[in-house]
């Protein structure tokens, strides 16, 4: 009987531990991937604000 107990709470620990690590590695991943994306679009807006004063220059040289 006492067998029959450790191997249920053995059993219940393995599964509490393997969905502790699910949890934080879908966590690390989620973060890392939004830093991801948080970093790109930085750098797009960077690129268009370039974009958009390159424009903004080229017009003023035409116009004068």
């Amino acid at each position: 009987m006492k067998e029959r107990i450790y191997f249920v709470l053995i059993i219940i620990l393995i599964q509490m531990g393997c969905s502790f690590i699910t949890t934080a590695a879908g966590s690390f991943v989620g973060n890392l991937g939004a830093d991801i994306v948080e970093e790109k679009m930085k750098k797009n807006k960077i690129d268009k604000m370039f974009k958009d004063d390159m424009e903004i220059d080229k017009c003023q040289k035409d116009c004068t």
